[in-house]
Formats: structure tokens, C-alpha cells, sequence
């Protein structure tokens, strides 16, 4: 059995049988910590334009720093 309902999932790996609670985010607790989570989205969100030679150049200057 495999799928997902109501924030469960059901995953079967290597005949292993696995049911996970879906994480929840607790609520931001300070004021900086609301800025640094809206600059990663705002980095997801911005990664995830990217063309695969854009991906490909930053990977390969990942690997020289």
C-alpha cells in the first residue's frame, strides 16, 4: 500500500513498509526568524527558474570554492 491522506503516508522501500506523519512547521516564534524564512522561499523559489545550465554553473562553481 502506498499514498498519502490527511497529512499519512504509506511508502514501501526495499520490501520495508513505512507509514510517516507529514511534518508540521511550528509558527514562527521571533522577528528574525520570519526574515530568514522569507528569504529561503524567496531562494526556492528563484532556484527552481533556473534553466539546467544555470543549475550546471552553479554546481560547477560550488565545486571550485
Amino acid at each position: 500500500m502506498t499514498g498519502s491522506a490527511k497529512g499519512v503516508t504509506a511508502a514501501k522501500v526495499r520490501s520495508r513498509k513505512y507509514i510517516l506523519n507529514k511534518a508540521t512547521v511550528d509558527s514562527v516564534k521571533v522577528s528574525y526568524q520570519s526574515s530568514a524564512k522569507s528569504i529561503f522561499k524567496q531562494l526556492s523559489k528563484n532556484w527552481k527558474s533556473l534553466t539546467n545550465t544555470q543549475i550546471l554553473a552553479w554546481n560547477t562553481l560550488a565545486l571550485s570554492a
